[in-house]
């Protein structure tokens, strides 16, 4: 019976897909289902092509892409991420904005997710005394402040997004979450390795509001996973699930595993369909930021953002205004 959903989640797959080209409608269950099954099956090759076929192609020429270039060279780091699945900036952000962003969450409430800690209710985060290995906030609470807001709406993000899908991007998640010590690696908290499938194709940012180091849960990804088979076939068949140190050092060279430490206000770009995790921390907390753009919204099901036109600069208006595409799952109270 296992094996017969299996094969029949990946022949409807077309199905669903066509269903919500034309109608807009789904069954975010199947949906993901079927682009999981889809990947372990191909390799990937199959998501592929439902991307060409969903996404709003954008075309540019290099002369188009270079009205919006001031510093950064939106073509290698495109074939930077191609090739080795991330890609990073130093110094993105400013130390003010990582200092204003510590001041405003301090207001906010968030929820524990962690292997040992259920609680169904919000809180507040206190850094001295953390109750589990992850704290995420609310985005509700995260869109009032004005540097989330200076991140979502930054146009270099969205242009790195745009030339590497090759597609007009949408913005469909942003996190922000505490990362703390624990005594074990925690499957609820991504510290086990693991591979992303809720869309076709996607590019996912992580900015640092903490200096990371070695002993305070550095990013880790496997160089070039994130590649139609880029994860062997022995790993794809035991499903949509966490990986030990094991699986990894059984099936890729030890250079492959690229591990992350950054200052505050770093930038790491990364396609996450490769393996990856937060490594586990030893001492002190990391603070990350994570936002998303995808080429569609076929998969999972992730609700609408709000966010009080009262709490935006005329500036971040207007980029909503100019980008509704890429902000359609957006609306202004």
């Amino acid at each position: 019976m296992k094996y017969i959903k299996f094969i029949l989640s990946i022949i409807c797959a077309p199905i669903y897909i066509f269903i919500f080209k034309a109608f807009k409608v789904q069954s975010n269950k199947l949906s993901v289902h079927s682009l999981i099954n889809s990947y372990i099956f191909s390799g990937g090759c199959i998501n592929s092509a439902y991307d060409f076929f969903l996404r709003k192609h954008a075309r540019f020429s290099k002369k188009s892409i270079s009205k919006h270039v001031d510093d950064l060279d939106y073509e290698f780091i495109s074939k930077q991420i191609n090739k080795n699945g991330y890609f990073i900036i130093k110094n993105f952000i400013s130390q003010d904005m990582v200092n204003q962003l510590n001041l405003d969450i301090a207001k906010m409430n968030g929820k524990y997710v962690s292997d040992n800690t259920v609680r169904s209710y919000s809180e507040k985060f206190d850094l001295s005394n953390p109750q589990g290995a992850r704290f995420n906030y609310l985005a509700e609470d995260l869109l009032s402040s004005r540097v989330i807001q200076d991140i979502i709406f930054n146009q270099k993000i969205i242009e790195i997004a745009k030339v590497y899908l090759r597609a007009i991007p949408i913005l469909d998640i942003i996190n922000l979450w505490w990362s703390t010590p624990t005594k074990n690696p925690d499957k609820e908290a991504a510290q086990w390795w693991h591979f992303d499938m809720d869309r076709t194709n996607w590019l996912k940012f992580f900015v640092y509001f903490t200096d990371c180091d070695s002993n305070s849960g550095p990013h880790q990804f496997i160089e070039g996973s994130h590649k139609n088979f880029g994860i062997p076939w022995k790993l794809r068949k035991k499903g949509y699930v966490r990986l030990s140190d094991e699986d990894i050092r059984l099936n890729f060279n030890a250079n492959k595993v690229k591990t992350f430490t950054a200052n505050s206000g770093t930038l790491l770009i990364e396609n996450t369909r490769g393996l990856h995790r937060g490594q586990h921390l030893k001492k002190n907390s990391r603070l990350l930021l994570q936002v998303e753009f995808t080429t569609n919204l076929f998969g999972g099901h992730f609700d609408k953002y709000s966010i009080k036109r009262s709490s935006m600069k005329n500036k971040f208006i207007k980029t909503l205004n100019e980008n509704q595409f890429t902000y359609q799952n957006f609306e202004i109270k």
